[in-house]
């Protein structure tokens, strides 16, 4: 009988323990489960165990749950909410009358109440009596005058260093100081000894005195034993003011200043540690405290700072050592040579295991990896750059920050090819075309003896009749520049009559004059051929016993020679001027 009870009840704890999983499976089959049927819970949850199954439970109040299987309590004063599942969630405090500032739960200031945590600021032209409100009905009505605050229900004159609104009385920070009844920030001055510089108040330096927010400098060969001076009655002698810095200082603008690190300081000079030595402290008073800079393995020394070995370099005992040719690193501070193990690729390529292969197209390959080319771009195979990777883009269309857009009318574009990081906009149609719909290719031409006034024209009304100035004419669309010999006007070219000529881009011919000793042949002066004379542009044969050169203007008697001998007569014979010209006896 005993047995049978025993076999009965391990029957039952068997079949409950059966259903449990059974629910478990079911109401854990969107979750995360294991082989070794571990729930692996969501961030905001937790892992509940109960005898032989387990169950992801929404976190607590009070606990944040980063999904590990486990809920941490938030620390004291601290609350959360359900679901929380970082430490940070924990910033609702438990206490009414304060809030979270970030560290630490803080008592709510005066004009704002505090409730489950959160700070909420009074309505206007209310405040509370003091800090650590907890509810709006806290928030009681002001009439309190400038000057004074309400301090536990009256209304109390600002103390000194506040400054006060009729509600609440404010600090006026660190240095600053105020009388009693300051109604404003401005009311706060730096206290004497310190100077403003619009946003804090500064000490006032060596040499000078500061009060009213003001530094005044000290009059000429006079200075202060230090900072900090007030009035002008601490503006001593220089040749009584000697400032001796102690060891572990400099002296800079009249202030010892400590000495940093990388460097020792004394007789009030600053000096630097030597070549790969250095102090690790601030202050130091010796050349003894420089030491040797040793730098682990992966970093080598420059100057006087330890530095990551970078890519394609080992570095040991403070050295940088190249890897060799055609061997990089994977990354930056390999400490041996044995981490020199990875192929340099050609630009182009890529590292595929421990094969250099040659980029695919719509990629770009550089330093051993591949990179697909930004979203709309392609790319021809072997393409080493992101500037190779490029849009084609249809005639009629533009690029402008990676995006396409229709080429509006009074402008055309043709297709082509744009790489990355460039635009290439619609070019408007020049002077004498025009184009009247979008996304075209091309211009229209304004019809014979028209033209546009600008570029960009949109419409064939656009195209006005060409009218060129005197001395232009007509050639096609384009105003021609009249050539010489020629007159243009009303858009026509017109050749100069024989005789008169013209300068290029005249409106009209001029008569030609030639200079004497020349005549005129159709538009050209023609030089005066020998025994003829010219002038006035006429061209005239010498007369029978007259003669002359080439480019004469006259012609002169010729002398009379003997036919016989052909020199000159005797002075017992005379020239007879017959048209022998011969001499004759007398």
């Amino acid at each position: 009988m005993r047995n049978n009870i025993k076999i009965f009840v391990f029957t039952i704890i068997v079949a409950c323990i059966g259903s449990a999983l059974a629910v478990n499976l079911f109401n854990n089959k969107d979750k995360e489960l294991n082989l070794g049927d571990k729930i692996v819970c969501r961030k905001g949850e937790y892992n509940s165990v109960f005898l032989f199954w387990s169950n992801c439970k929404k976190c607590d109040k009070g606990y944040y749950c980063p999904g590990n299987d486990r809920k941490y309590a938030c620390p004291t004063g601290v609350t959360s909410k359900e679901g929380s599942s970082k430490y940070a969630d924990c910033k609702i405090c438990k206490e009414n009358g304060k809030y979270y500032d970030g560290n630490k739960c803080v008592a709510c200031p005066q004009g704002y109440y505090c409730s489950n945590g959160i700070k909420t600021a009074c309505p206007s032209g209310t405040t509370t009596k003091g800090t650590g409100a907890k509810k709006s009905s806290d928030c009681i009505k002001v009439n309190c005058k400038n000057g004074e605050y309400l301090n536990n229900g009256k209304c109390t004159i600002c103390p000194k260093n506040n400054y006060c609104d009729g509600k609440v009385k404010k600090s006026c920070g660190q240095y600053k100081t105020s009388s009693t009844g300051s109604t404003k920030y401005s009311d706060c001055k730096c206290e004497s000894g310190r100077y403003s510089d619009g946003s804090s108040c500064i000490i006032c330096p060596p040499g000078s005195y500061c009060n009213n927010n003001k530094k005044y400098a000290c009059p000429s060969g006079k200075t202060t034993k230090g900072t900090g001076a007030k009035s002008a009655n601490e503006c001593i002698s220089n040749k009584s003011t000697t400032i001796t810095c102690k060891n572990g200082e400099y002296l800079h603008n009249n202030n010892c200043i400590v000495c940093p690190p990388g460097y020792y300081c004394m007789n009030n000079k600053q000096y630097k540690c030597p070549t790969g030595t250095t102090t690790t402290i601030k202050g130091a008073a010796s050349s003894t405290l420089c030491k040797k800079i040793v730098c682990e393995s992966g970093k080598y020394l420059n100057g006087s700072n330890c530095v990551d070995c970078p890519k394609g370099s080992y570095c040991k005992d403070n050295k940088k050592y190249a890897c060799p040719s055609g061997k990089t690193t994977k990354g930056t501070g390999a400490k041996k040579s044995s981490q020199c193990n990875v192929k340099i690729c050609s630009q182009g390529q890529y590292l595929n295991g421990s094969k250099c292969v040659a980029c695919p197209k719509g990629s770009y390959c550089k330093d051993n990896k591949k990179y697909a080319c930004p979203s709309g771009y392609t790319s021809k195979a072997g393409s080493s750059s992101i500037n190779k990777c490029y849009q084609h883009i249809k005639g009629g269309y533009s690029l402008v920050s990676s995006k396409q857009y229709r080429c509006p009318t009074g402008s055309y574009s043709v297709a082509r090819d744009v790489y990355y990081g460039n635009d290439s906009r619609c070019t408007p149609c020049s002077k004498g075309y025009y184009q009247d719909g979008e996304t075209k290719t091309s211009c229209k031409k304004c019809p014979t003896g028209t033209t546009t006034n600008k570029t960009g024209s949109t419409t064939s009304s656009a195209c006005k009749k060409i009218v060129c100035a005197n001395g232009e004419y007509l050639n096609g669309s384009n105003c021609v520049t009249c050539p010489q010999g020629s007159y243009c006007m009303g858009n026509k070219k017109y050749t100069c009559p024989s005789g008169y000529t013209s300068k290029a881009g005249s409106s009209s011919c001029t008569k030609i004059a030639c200079s004497a000793g020349k005549y005129l042949s159709g538009s050209s002066c023609i030089t005066c051929p020998a025994n003829y004379y010219c002038y006035n542009n006429n061209k005239y044969a010498c007369p029978s016993g007259y003669t002359s050169k080439a480019g004469s203007s006259s012609c002169t008697r010729q002398s009379c020679v003997s036919i016989a001998t052909a020199s000159a007569c005797t002075s017992k014979s005379y020239c007879k001027w017959d048209y022998t010209y011969g001499c004759r006896n007398k």
